[in-house]
């Protein structure tokens, strides 16, 4: 799967990635929150190393279960619409940033759970080794390298994600941007005073320039 916001700068590349066979049904407070901060340290990381190699898809995690048989382990997932679309559980994603300044790549595997998560959660909590990944995909993943021979890539970059209140900040500030009206620009204000984040110099500019613009043009 590859993500839109890694092919902005071609609007042809960035339509294909909504083809529905790059699409999963995820829960829409971790795909615009826990996710995407995920994407954006990705798109960080392609600014320090000269190659940075991404696996990501969807993944369907057994969880065990204390029964009356012993330990057992099953699948639950939701299925959503007519055609019964079945929702994964979990999200995976592989790193390998590479450099000819470094003597082995850098691997990071990473299993996020499809539901809210919330405060300022380390990536590290959902890292994992390949070999975990792999037995529950039944697949061999990038066969040509040794994990053995790749270095931990968040004990060597430190997998530290923009933090949580900035990054809502900065999704403030787009969201009043694109204000459709007065209505829903003061909503959003309002909201983001309600939320606990202080409004920023950049949120106050983007409300007050959209309310500007608003109301010159109604």
């Amino acid at each position: 799967m590859a993500a839109a916001a890694n092919h902005s700068q071609d609007q042809q590349e960035m339509n294909e990635t909504f083809y529905l066979s790059n699409v999963v049904p995820q829960v829409l407070n971790n795909n615009i929150g826990y996710w995407s901060r995920l994407e954006l340290y990705c798109r960080e990381l392609a600014g320090r190393y000269k190659e940075v190699r991404l696996l990501t898809g969807p993944l369907f995690v057994p969880q065990s279960t204390n029964g009356h048989k012993g330990d057992s382990s099953y699948v639950h997932y939701e299925v959503i619409g007519h055609n019964r679309v079945a929702v994964p559980t979990h999200l995976y994603k592989v790193v390998v940033a590479d450099d000819s300044t470094i003597e082995e790549p850098c691997l990071g595997t990473f299993i996020v759970p499809n539901e809210p998560i919330k405060g300022d959660v380390s990536l590290k909590r959902y890292q994992v080794p390949l070999k975990e990944l792999e037995s529950y995909l039944g697949v061999k993943l990038l066969p040509q390298l040794n994990p053995a021979k790749c270095r931990d890539l968040c004990a060597v970059d430190g997998c530290k994600m923009m933090p949580l209140q900035k990054f809502e900040l900065i999704r403030y500030s787009q969201r009043l941007r694109d204000a459709a009206d007065l209505n829903s620009l003061e909503e959003i204000w309002n909201e983001l005073k309600e939320s606990g984040n202080h409004p920023d110099s950049n949120c106050t500019k983007q409300y007050t320039q959209r309310k500007d613009y608003l109301l010159n043009k109604f």
